[in-house]
């Protein structure tokens, strides 16, 4: 087996519109990996109902993989921290290359990137970090910005790849739990349920979003119910923000739509408000 493609999952926790995935994929030989990193799990923005939902998105991002690589399951988990979970597979395997998406976090998650840029560069391993939701890490100036994510949202969506080859390689067990929290009425992770939202909402939950999304009483039926599907990546932005423009161009012809239209346009602006504040 030759050295390995290693694409890091993080934030992006999906096949489809997946540059690093793709771009491994057209390399050889593939190790998708995600890192449940402990110490991660126990910062204070960390909770137990957010990594169930993970651990739900996981479940099929490894569905999806297995099926692509002709397997049951295509994901490989390691337990640890990030640094020294590579450099057990480097030394184990030898890493080629590593791919993953800019990840834009807490200040935790931001120096453990730096610690693994160190590593990379240190072993002589290339480290392809491709952004994602239009934001660029470590901009100094906003000028021109808006253009800029302009330009990454109108790109055409990245295709899941044909086929992986991914080799057989043990795997940790996802934990069920990492805390105590209950809340019986958290939403449920993965990307086929994203997909779903996506859907009922851009045909015809959206008609109230304008005037019900600044209520408590009315915003859990008249948002999308998207946030954490995008916070980790199960849908990309971008190809949400291409729903939304297609569904815009099939109501704008309609004069009975201007309300629905409204609500989309509003819903639209709010994806790149999004992306503005991240960007701050």
């Amino acid at each position: 087996m030759p050295p390995l493609q290693v694409v890091w999952f993080k934030r992006d926790l999906r096949a489809y519109d997946h540059a690093p995935l793709y771009q491994a994929s057209q390399r050889g030989w593939v190790l998708p990996l995600y890192i449940f990193e402990p110490d991660l799990w126990r910062q204070p923005d960390a909770s137990n109902r957010q990594w169930r939902f993970v651990r739900e998105c996981l479940v099929e991002l490894d569905r999806t993989l297995g099926r692509l690589a002709g397997k049951t399951h295509g994901l490989i988990v390691r337990t640890g921290e990030a640094v020294e979970v590579l450099e057990a597979i480097h030394q184990a395997h030898g890493i080629d290359a590593l791919w993953a998406h800019m990840e834009i976090g807490n200040n935790w998650t931001f120096q453990r990137d730096k610690a693994v840029r160190r590593w990379a560069k240190a072993r002589g391993i290339p480290f392809h970090e491709l952004p994602q939701d239009g934001v660029i890490r470590g901009l100094q100036s906003r000028e021109g910005w808006r253009d800029h994510w302009e330009a990454e949202m109108s790109q055409p969506l990245t295709p899941a790849p044909q086929r992986l080859q991914i080799p057989p390689l043990r795997s940790d067990t996802l934990p069920v739990s990492v805390g105590d929290d209950d809340c019986p009425h958290a939403q449920l992770g993965g990307r086929s349920r994203g997909l779903a939202l996506l859907r009922s909402f851009l045909s015809h939950r959206v008609r109230n979003y304008a005037r019900g999304l600044s209520s408590p009483l009315t915003a859990p039926s008249a948002c999308s119910r998207l946030s954490p599907y995008l916070a980790y990546g199960a849908l990309s932005l971008r190809e949400v923000v291409q729903a939304t423009r297609r569904r815009i161009q099939q109501v704008q012809a309609d004069p009975n739509a201007a309300g629905l239209l409204r609500s989309l346009q509003a819903f639209e602006s709010r994806l790149g408000w999004r992306s503005h504040f991240m960007q701050r």
